[in-house]
């Protein structure tokens, strides 16, 4: 049996230069992942989870404060999630559609 970050559990991540936005593979239905937010940039984040399958894209209700640790949980259905935690003040759209369209 592995420890958590490997195989199944192993979490993939990246973020942009500025830190205005990152990308969280979560691999595991109801895998709990915790995110370092100072690596961020801006005060408050907006958070969801993306269906890299079907293009859907959950809000998490309410901002986040960024600068410590936050912990996320993927939701139970579906094999895999992508969790995009980003600028709450970029206001960028949903993940999975175009800016201004």
């Amino acid at each position: 049996m592995g420890s958590p970050g490997e195989g199944i559990h192993h979490v993939q991540a990246t973020r942009d230069e500025r830190g205005s936005y990152a990308m969280l593979y979560v691999p595991a239905p109801g895998q709990a992942v915790t995110v370092d937010t100072s690596k961020l940039s801006g005060k408050q984040l907006k958070a969801w989870w993306y269906d890299p399958r079907t293009g859907a894209a959950k809000e998490l209700q309410g901002d986040f404060r960024a600068g410590g640790k936050l912990e996320f949980t993927a939701p139970a259905e579906g094999p895999d999630w992508v969790l995009v935690p980003d600028d709450a003040a970029a206001a960028y759209p949903p993940p999975g559609t175009r800016a201004g369209g």
